[in-house]
């Protein structure tokens, strides 16, 4: 049997349902770092409030599941902070997975 269970977080303080009826709990399972009080509507977006918030800072997340099944991990990122003619010039993301780094495509 499948499951599918799907878990969508925004780096906000209060849940989220976009235009598709997707419903976005908010930020959880964090260790460290500050959520933004300021909020950056993105407004080209049909969603502008789902990437208007930010975490940032040293953190890590930790999502409880099950070690016995497999997981399909998303995520999506929109920058804030750094203007569009250095984006990618200064931003220092770094991801790892089960002590594995992952590069962000």
């Amino acid at each position: 049997m499948l499951k599918t269970d799907i878990l969508n977080l925004h780096a906000q303080s209060t849940p989220l349902t976009d235009h598709r009826g997707v419903v976005w709990a908010p930020d959880n399972y964090f260790m460290n770092g500050r959520l933004n009080p300021q909020l950056h509507p993105l407004l080209d977006s049909p969603d502008p409030d789902l990437f208007s918030g930010e975490r940032f800072g040293h953190f890590t997340y930790a999502i409880p599941t099950d070690p016995r099944d497999r997981y399909t991990l998303v995520l999506h990122f929109v920058e804030l902070f750094f203007p569009p003619t250095i984006r990618g010039a200064g931003s220092a993301a770094g991801f790892s997975m089960s002590g594995a780094t992952v590069k962000p495509c």
